[in-house]
């Protein structure tokens, strides 16, 4: 479960570790921006892998597992958001601007459903 939640800082280190190396800035917006396309794939594999862990929880536990597997998907992908909206402050680059507008309207797509909860969780809708 941690996963999510070292990886946004663990970004801004490598986003620091790049400011401080004068030889790359041209390239910083390119390179950040691939770094945070690993945000969306990590957060379906995180639900998968959350989710099979709460379907053998007790009735009452699962909607508090799938309330944090939200948000840690959501921390996850907005850690990549971030990446990319210091990557624009300091470049310039649109391209990051992009990102950062993708990786937001993913995140504004993942709002909890009904049918997604009894769907990953196995849990009969009364």
């Amino acid at each position: 479960m941690h996963i999510a939640i070292v990886a946004a800082p663990l970004a801004f280190v490598g986003a620091a570790f790049a400011l401080e190396n004068p030889k790359i800035p041209s390239q910083l917006p390119e390179i950040l921006l691939a770094i945070s396309l690993f945000s969306v794939p990590a957060s379906f594999f995180l639900r998968k892998l959350l989710s099979d862990r709460g379907k053998s929880m007790q009735p009452t536990k699962k909607l508090a597992a799938y309330q944090t597997m939200k948000i840690i998907t959501w921390a996850l992908v907005e850690g990549g958001c971030f990446l990319n909206a210091v990557a624009f402050f300091i470049s310039g680059s649109m391209i990051s601007m992009v990102a950062v507008m993708i990786l937001s309207a993913f995140n504004l797509l993942q709002v909890p459903k009904m049918e997604e909860f009894t769907t990953l969780y196995k849990v009969d809708q009364k």
